[in-house]
């Protein structure tokens, strides 16, 4: 892809409880958009078979097969084989299979893996770094342990350098070299780095803005299971956006960011219950999402529209949306 001038753009969409403001001027997109590029590492376990992908139940509960799992990673693990040490510091990290959040002892496991040359043990190092976890914050530092991996082509880490630059954090803000980054990564078939794409096409950061192509990078990055694509591209079927309006695919979308506790895609689908927009109108869905978003992250319009939702069912109506989510 070539980079291009920016463009300058204002959109004014209205839809009472889907209201959207677009930001006009580099600067202002730029403010806005800055929020949207993902820099989470909280999408653990990615070198878990597919029986092994449930990872919420807690340990005495699960399967015989993930009490084996975890045997035999620690076992491997404590013989310092480097990849159980990365296993086995991500159970720590996340606190999965019954195992409670113990960062200190998922640095020192990674450390271990890094130190024989682990490249995703050696991420993780610049992962906590960056966010200042275990250790004090030092974006340099994550920088510097990001800038090692990605050059071995490790997606992850080239998808993090280019937040860095993106957001300026441990190096100066360069947008040509996020992009050269997060071109590496897309072609790894990283789902953030569609996202992050898109997004530069969505916001008109670098490139001209083009809401058909984030379109397409949005819906690779959703089919691939992340939700901040999910959500996106719902919003985009919801506007009309680089797509033809479509509510059902809209609520679809939501739905699916929303099972992964994306709030803002549970305050979404509670609008489109309440409004009947793709779906069947349905107050009671409408409020149980709405108090689900606002449970998941205080999202305050969500506690707004609960609450004035809530007025307008009856006892029985309550009582159904209550146990919506039992």
């Amino acid at each position: 892809m070539k980079l291009r001038h920016f463009l300058t753009s204002a959109l004014l969409l209205f839809g009472g409880l889907n209201l959207i403001v677009w930001p006009s001027g580099d600067a202002q997109k730029a403010e806005a958009a800055h929020w949207a590029f993902d820099d989470s590492d909280e999408t653990p376990f990615l070198w878990e078979s597919e029986e092994f992908l449930d990872g919420e139940l807690s340990l005495p509960e699960v399967d015989l097969d993930y009490v084996e799992a975890f045997e035999k990673i620690r076992f491997d693990a404590e013989a310092g084989e480097p990849d159980a040490q990365f296993k086995f510091g991500e159970i720590y990290q996340f606190g999965k299979w019954g195992v409670k959040v113990d960062r200190k002892r998922a640095w020192d496991l990674y450390q271990q893996a890094s130190d024989k040359g682990y490249l995703p043990a050696t991420y993780k190092k610049g992962v906590f770094f960056y966010n200042g976890w275990v250790v004090e914050r030092n974006y340099s530092k994550a920088v510097e342990w990001f800038q090692q991996t990605a050059n071995e082509e490790y997606a992850q880490a080239q998808n993090y350098l280019a937040i860095c630059y993106i957001k300026g954090r441990g190096l100066e803000k360069d947008l040509s070299q996020a992009v050269k980054w997060l071109e590496k990564a897309e072609k790894q078939d990283l789902p953030k780095a569609f996202h992050n794409l898109g997004n530069f096409f969505f916001y008109g950061l670098a490139f001209q803005q083009n809401f058909q192509e984030a379109f397409k990078l949005y819906l690779k990055g959703a089919q691939q299971g992340f939700e901040g694509s999910q959500y996106q591209l719902a919003k985009m079927y919801e506007s009309g956006l680089g797509t033809k309006r479509d509510y059902s695919l809209a609520a679809e979308w939501y739905r699916k960011a929303a099972v992964q506790s994306n709030a803002m895609a549970q305050y979404k689908l509670g609008a489109l219950y309440s409004q009947g927009k793709g779906v069947l109108q349905d107050k009671s869905a409408a409020w149980a999402w709405f108090n689900r978003a606002y449970l998941t992250s205080e999202v305050e319009k969500a506690r707004i529209w609960r609450d004035k939702t809530q007025r307008e069912l009856g006892e029985e109506e309550l009582e159904i949306a209550r146990k919506y989510f039992r």
